[in-house]
C-alpha cells in the first residue's frame, strides 16, 4: 500500500529529466487502474516540508512548481504529478537526492590484476569470485 513517504522517497531518487528551463519529475502510476496515495493536487504541501528540510529558502512557485497530472495515454491511464525544479535549486537538492536515494554498494570481491594469459587456475579461481558476488 502506497503512503505520503512513498511520493517524498520518489521525490529524493535521481532520475530527474533536464528540460530547458530546469528539472522535471512524474510521480505516480499508469496503467489500466493507476493507484497513487492521496491527491496529486494536494501534495505540495508534502513535497514542500521535504525541500525545506534542506533549502528553507526554495519558495512554492518561484523555485518549484507542481502540476497534477490525469488523462490517458494511447490505452493507459496517467495520474499523478510533475515535480519541476528550477536548475539553481537543483543544484543544490542533488547531493541530497544522491545520498538518501543510492545507499552505498555492497563489499564485492574482485580481482586485482588479471593479465590477458590467464590460465586454468585463474580461470577456476575467478569463476568462484563470480559466484560469490
Amino acid at each position: 500500500m502506497f503512503d505520503m513517504t512513498d511520493v517524498v522517497g520518489e521525490l529524493w531518487v535521481d532520475d530527474w529529466q533536464q528540460t530547458p528551463v530546469g528539472f522535471a519529475k512524474f510521480i505516480g502510476s499508469y496503467g489500466s487502474c493507476p493507484a497513487v496515495p492521496g491527491r496529486p493536487s494536494e501534495w505540495g504541501s508534502v513535497v514542500e516540508k521535504a525541500i525545506k528540510k534542506f533549502d528553507y529558502t526554495a519558495e512554492h512557485g518561484i523555485d518549484w512548481w507542481l502540476y497534477p497530472v490525469n488523462g490517458k495515454h494511447h490505452r493507459n491511464i496517467v495520474y499523478g504529478a510533475e515535480i519541476r525544479m528550477s536548475p539553481e535549486l537543483y543544484k543544490h537538492l542533488s547531493p541530497q537526492m544522491y545520498t538518501r536515494a543510492r545507499p552505498p554498494p555492497p563489499f564485492r570481491l574482485g580481482v586485482i590484476g588479471v593479465t590477458s594469459k590467464m590460465t586454468s587456475e585463474t580461470d577456476n579461481l575467478f569463476a568462484q569470485l563470480l559466484l560469490f558476488q
